[in-house]
């Protein structure tokens, strides 16, 4: 699963508000869409001349907190977003390594 997301101006005039609002569309798609444990969630992200890719892995644990099936988590449990970049577009050699990695999660996500 994978979402897309953008944004005109660069990261840094947003942070910590655009990392929370990506954590929250990463929580969202996995209420909505309710992936096995162990399925990992890509999100891609432009802010101005910048892309980043996200990915989360949730357990099985995070998925029935989620849903309400459980009231409790533990720290080792917690969902943890891993964010790569940033990939300048007017880079070659950056885009390059960045159209390898979002063509290897298009392939994942439509196997």
């Amino acid at each position: 699963m994978a979402l897309i997301e953008t944004k005109a101006r660069p990261r840094w005039t947003h942070e910590p508000q655009v990392s929370m609002q990506e954590g929250a569309q990463i929580v969202a798609l996995l209420k909505d869409r309710k992936p096995p444990a162990g399925e990992p969630v890509f999100l891609i992200s432009q802010d101005g001349p910048e892309l980043y890719i996200s990915t989360a892995t949730p357990s099985a644990a995070y998925l029935a907190y989620i849903k309400n099936q459980s009231s409790s988590l533990h720290g080792e449990n917690f969902l943890q977003i891993h964010k790569y970049g940033p990939y300048d577009i007017r880079e070659d050699m950056k885009m390059h390594a960045f159209s390898c990695l979002a063509l290897s999660i298009v392939l994942k996500a439509t196997s």
